[in-house]
């Protein structure tokens, strides 16, 4: 934990020892949950000091809070045969105290994003072959929600793809997806998709193609970023136009590459105003600007 903007860290006195997979805080730090592999959901309400076990467990990936910390959306995996049956959206409205499943089908979830509001999100999943027509079926698509995550309709103008992570601005409006994991094997480059009318439409943009991993916005949707890992062959060596980073500064209209080296890059955020922004490389290090 920080209590003087990232400055200076202590570990939580209660030592938790997890698998964690992800964090995410409203927007004063108050209200924050935190995941872990195959258990359950942590949520405080005291800036961090105290936390609470959930109910509910899975295999989560990815958890998304409001600006108030009131709306809450969390995504598992149901891809491993440990985790079959448990691949599904949750939700919460009142600050994480309870959880509620919203999808039907068992889904390899990966990626989540939400508007400032909670009102407003996005989700896509990984399509991977899972032995069974169903789950094949519904895999691998994104997923539209207009009502804080109660229900949820497939994206018509995106087709099944591997999508690994979303970013969308603080009204939601603008939105990014991008395609194609790759820590899993050896992969094709993969494209970006930007919408303009709140995740309706997607068109591909002018961008590099690479297996890109990770996305983050600004608020205003003007400053975006896209990191991909950089893949490597059967005899250790980097794989040309992987693990790259690129920024756009026009809200998506074109992107240039940052001075950011090549990198297996995991993540990457960007501050409300775009001025800052921190990645972190697998076995690498952490970037910032």
């Amino acid at each position: 934990m920080s209590q003087d903007y990232g400055n200076n860290w202590k570990k939580h006195p209660k030592n938790f020892n997890n698998n964690w997979e992800g964090l995410s805080m409203n927007e004063t730090g108050q209200y924050q949950s935190a995941i872990f592999e195959g258990k359950n959901i942590y949520t405080s309400s005291d800036y961090g000091l105290n936390w609470k076990l959930s109910k509910v467990s899975s295999n989560w990936i990815t958890i998304c809070i409001s600006n108030e910390g009131k709306y809450q959306s969390v995504v598992a995996n149901g891809y491993f045969p440990a985790d079959k049956g448990k691949g599904f959206i949750y939700t919460s409205k009142d600050y994480g105290e309870t959880w509620q499943k919203k999808t039907e089908y068992n889904v390899s979830w990966v990626c989540l994003s939400m508007s400032s509001s909670g009102k407003i999100q996005t989700a896509g999943s990984f399509l991977l072959d899972g032995g069974d027509k169903i789950y094949e079926e519904h895999n691998g698509y994104v997923y539209n929600s207009y009502d804080y995550g109660d229900t949820w309709e497939r994206n018509k103008s995106l087709k099944q793809s591997w999508w690994t992570s979303a970013a969308m601005s603080g009204n939601g409006q603008i939105q990014i997806i991008c395609a194609i994991n790759c820590n899993l094997d050896i992969v094709p480059p993969g494209p970006i998709y930007i919408s303009y009318d709140y995740g309706k439409i997607f068109n591909r943009i002018i961008s590099p193609n690479e297996p890109w991993l990770t996305l983050s916005m600004s608020k205003s949707g003007k400053y975006m970023i896209a990191a991909s890992y950089k893949q490597q062959d059967s005899k250790n060596k980097d794989i040309p136009n992987t693990g790259g980073m690129i920024l756009s500064e026009n809200y998506g209209k074109s992107w240039k590459y940052t001075n950011a080296p090549r990198s297996q890059y995991t993540s990457v955020a960007i501050s409300s105003n775009g001025c800052h922004a921190t990645s972190s490389a697998w076995g690498d290090g952490i970037y910032k600007c």
